[in-house]
């Protein structure tokens, strides 16, 4: 009777840990699965930034914005893994070691990727049109201890007075369509020439099939800016950037709360010729 129970409690006790097994096992997949967006039935990975928490205080402070709201969703979302791909190791191998790589973040939103490039020892100018979006970038990077190679831009894109031939890396995410049609030409051309020969951009365009190309009235918003795969390699190709990688997505997509169903942008990783 003995040998049967303690036989029992074996199977017993091995049970639980194949259960708390399996159980982790799942928790790690779904995970996992969580860290992807699929997209035309292509998986794309994605990173975190630095995770930063703000307090009831700080968000009561921050200046009531047309994006403030969408900016507080997003804090802390994932990074595509675009970025990350291409965050180009050939320039820390080129540099001097003493010296820093330096980034300009347009549309910088929450501050997602000035953070996780802040992290990585990178100089980030980080620009933005709203005025929440500035304060959230400079909070968290306080409270973070990485505020030290950090500069701030408060303005519209097309009007910022930017240096050229600066920077080593662009980064554009999600800012782009909402430049005016007219303006966008001129603007972009103002970007590119704040890259160094040799440096990187990577960013998204809103592509013509786009659900928010058209008003409600089946007119086209000129408000935005839309481009076709052919206009976007015109556009580098006009401004010197030699295209590294190319992905023109067309599907449904979570934007912070909002469930955008038709959802086509063309995402970007370019080089600056050098001389």
């Amino acid at each position: 009777m003995a040998r049967i129970r303690k036989r029992q409690w074996g199977l017993l006790l091995l049970g639980t840990v194949c259960t708390i097994f399996v159980f982790y096992s799942l928790q790690k997949r779904q995970a996992n699965e969580n860290n992807r967006h699929t997209i035309n039935g292509k998986n794309e990975i994605v990173f975190s930034a630095p995770q930063c928490q703000l307090s009831e205080e700080e968000i009561a402070e921050l200046p009531y914005t047309q994006w403030r709201d969408y900016l507080l969703r997003t804090l802390n979302a994932d990074l595509n893994d675009t970025l990350l791909k291409y965050l180009p190791q050939e320039l820390s191998l080129d540099r001097a070691e003493k010296s820093k790589l330096l980034a300009l973040d347009v549309g910088a939103g929450a501050g997602n990727v000035t953070r996780f490039l802040l992290k990585r020892d990178w100089a980030v100018t980080a620009l933005d049109i709203d005025a929440a979006s500035i304060k959230i970038i400079e909070n968290c990077a306080k409270k973070l201890g990485i505020d030290q190679s950090l500069k701030t831009v408060h303005s519209a894109v097309e009007k910022a007075n930017l240096p050229q031939k600066h920077f080593d890396l662009l980064h554009a995410s999600l800012v782009f369509p909402f430049v005016p049609q007219k303006d966008f030409p001129q603007t972009w051309k103002k970007l590119a020439s704040t890259l160094k020969p040799g440096a990187y951009f990577t960013g998204d365009f809103f592509g013509p099939k786009h659900e928010w190309r058209k008003k409600v009235d089946g007119s086209v918003d000129e408000s935005m800016s839309f481009y076709t795969e052919e206009e976007v390699r015109k556009l580098m190709d006009e401004n010197d950037l030699k295209i590294i990688d190319l992905e023109n997505f067309f599907g449904e997509r979570v934007l912070g709360s909002d469930r955008v169903k038709e959802f086509h942008r063309i995402r970007v990783v370019a080089q600056k010729e050098t001389l």
